[in-house]
């Protein structure tokens, strides 16, 4: 599920739940801490053999399971400290970097997933590797299938980040991906860039500004880059801030612009 389809969904499950109650009612946020550096090898392994009978496709995903902890649990301090928060002497963690590791992350929690949709019958629920929502009336409710969720994590040998794990009102609005949702009053579902994208987004062409006046980053680079950025703000509600974005990129790189040749530098 990518990012877009995710934000699709979950406007969808807000839609459907003012349907039934208006904009009354709560979300539940679950955040894993490490997620990626603390998935326990051996209850991974375990799980790929109980999926999978070839023994060639076994072996190729638990080839790359322990390359990358022989590697980076030496070198990434992270993974260091999870062992010992843990207290735990087998190996932990994958990479970010991997496609058998990222779908081996997306698929470990499955037992989460099965009992929220399928034991519970919840259906506003939905989960983005590490980040998941259950939307529902009852706020008491949802301190209940916390605790159940926070059990089966505890198996899995992976522990909620109680910082940004919460309970949030509907109507007071609530970050998603990276994404600020508001369900009005009305029934819209409000979508704005979070802050913290913006000032990211303000940071970085300043300093392709800079890197396009040294001659190491030509203008169509950074066009491109802007334009992923700029279709990304345009699926949410955020004319004024893609307004003063677009008045940022005019003047760092059309007004008064001078064309540098950009000549890669070869080795």
């Amino acid at each position: 599920m990518g990012i877009s389809h995710a934000i699709d969904r979950i406007t969808l499950h807000l839609q459907e739940h003012y349907a039934k109650y208006g904009n009354e009612g709560y979300i539940l946020q679950i955040d894993l801490k490490d997620y990626f550096a603390s998935i326990p090898h051996d209850k991974m392994k375990e799980q790929i053999r109980s999926k999978f009978t070839d023994q060639r496709i076994i072996h190729l995903a638990e080839q790359f399971i322990d390359a990358f902890a022989e590697e980076k649990m030496k070198e990434m301090a992270q993974f260091k400290e999870a062992a010992m928060e843990y207290g735990e002497e087998y190996a932990r963690g994958l990479g970010l970097g991997s496609e058998v590791c990222q779908i081996c992350a997306v698929s470990y929690p499955d037992k989460v997933d099965h009992y929220v949709k399928d034991e519970k019958g919840i259906r506003p629920y939905a989960r983005y590797m590490d980040d998941s929502y259950i939307i529902h009336i009852d706020k008491e409710y949802l301190k209940e299938i916390l605790e159940e969720v926070r059990k089966i994590y505890e198996s899995l040998g992976i522990r909620l980040n109680d910082k940004k794990t919460k309970i949030v009102k509907l109507s007071r609005g609530f970050t998603f991906l990276k994404t600020h949702f508001l369900l009005t009053d009305t029934g819209k579902v409000v979508k704005r860039i979070c802050r913290d994208s913006v000032t990211r987004e303000r940071r970085k062409l300043k300093k392709f500004a800079k890197l396009n006046a040294e001659g190491h980053m030509s203008y169509e680079q950074i066009r491109a880059a802007y334009q992923s950025w700029r279709g990304f703000a345009g699926k949410k509600d955020a004319y004024h801030t893609i307004r003063n974005m677009d008045a940022l990129f005019n003047r760092l790189f059309i007004e008064n612009w001078e064309y540098i040749p950009y000549i890669p530098k070869t080795v």
